[in-house]
C-alpha cells in the first residue's frame, strides 16, 4: 500500500458570483497603478506592483465588502490549518500587481504571515498561473528522476478571473510568464495573527516592557497575563545573576591568589 505523506492543503474558489462591486475595485486599482513611482524587484519584464507605494488598499471604502468576503474564506482556511484557537486572522497588508505580455513575478515567500490570499481580479487566458515550489526541493534535486526535476518541484495552479487562492505564507511561489496582451491583475492580502498565543496566555507577540538589563543587578519583567510565566522568567534571570556573581568571585579569587 502506498501512502502520500506531508500533504499541504491549498484553498481555491471563485467569488465572482458575489455581490461585491468589482468594477469600483477595478477603478481603485487602476488609479493606484498610475501612482506607482517605486516598483519592487520581484516584478519582472514590465510587471508592476503597488507594494512600494500603497500596501493598505483594504482600508479603501471600495474594499469593504471584498474584505468581508475574503475574511469569510480566510476563517475557513484558518480552521483547516488548525491554527491555535487563541489566535484570530486579521488583514495586515493588501496591494495589487499588474502583468502585461512577457512579465511575471519572481520566486518569493511571505514567511512572516500565516496566510496569503491571492484574488484574481483579471486573469485572462494565457496570463500565467501561480506556481508553488515544493518545500523539499533541495532533497528532491538529489534523486535521479526520469523526468526533469522541475516537474517534481514546481506545481502550477490554474487560475481565472474571480479566483481566490489561499496558502501558507512560508510556501515559496512565483507566476508563469504572461503570454497575453490583456492585463493580469491580482490583489494580494497578507493575513496576520491577533490574540492570545498558545496555552501560556501570553499576548502575541510577546512585548518586552523595557530593554534587557545591562547589569545583573537590574530586574526584568515581561508583559503577560500569566503570573507563573513571570515567575519562571525572573527565576531564570536570578539564576543567571548567581552564575555571574560566582564567576566574578572565582576571577577575583584567582587574581588575589596570584598576588
Amino acid at each position: 500500500m502506498i501512502q502520500n505523506l506531508f500533504s499541504l492543503p491549498i484553498y481555491k474558489t471563485n467569488i465572482f458570483d458575489s455581490t461585491v462591486d468589482f468594477e469600483s475595485i477595478r477603478s481603485v486599482v487602476d488609479n493606484e497603478f498610475e501612482k506607482i513611482d517605486i516598483n519592487v524587484s520581484l516584478e519582472k519584464n514590465g510587471g508592476v506592483s503597488t507594494y512600494g507605494t500603497n500596501k493598505k488598499l483594504h482600508n479603501h471604502p471600495a474594499f469593504e465588502e471584498l474584505n468581508k468576503l475574503i475574511m469569510y474564506h480566510v476563517n475557513l482556511y484558518w480552521r483547516v490549518l488548525d491554527i491555535n484557537d487563541g489566535l484570530s486572522p486579521v488583514i495586515d497588508e493588501c496591494w495589487t500587481n499588474k502583468h502585461i505580455n512577457g512579465s511575471f513575478t519572481d520566486l518569493h515567500s511571505h514567511s512572516m504571515h500565516p496566510i496569503v490570499v491571492s484574488f484574481y481580479l483579471a486573469a485572462p487566458k494565457d496570463c500565467g498561473n501561480i506556481v508553488f515550489v515544493n518545500p523539499m526541493e533541495y532533497a528532491i534535486t538529489h534523486i535521479p528522476y526520469n523526468y526533469p526535476v522541475e516537474d517534481k518541484i514546481n506545481t502550477s495552479i490554474y487560475i481565472e478571473s474571480g479566483d481566490i487562492v489561499l496558502f501558507p505564507g512560508w510556501l515559496r511561489h512565483k507566476t508563469e510568464t504572461s503570454k497575453t496582451n490583456e492585463d493580469r491583475i491580482v490583489i494580494t492580502f497578507n493575513i496576520r495573527y491577533e490574540g492570545i498565543y498558545l496555552d501560556s496566555q501570553v499576548p502575541y507577540p510577546i512585548v518586552v516592557e523595557k530593554p534587557m538589563p545591562t547589569s545583573f543587578n537590574e530586574p526584568i519583567y515581561i508583559e503577560s497575563n500569566n503570573s507563573t510565566m513571570n515567575y519562571l522568567f525572573n527565576k531564570l534571570h536570578s539564576q543567571e545573576m548567581m552564575i555571574g556573581h560566582l564567576k566574578s568571585m572565582l576571577v577575583n579569587g584567582e587574581n588575589n591568589g596570584q598576588q
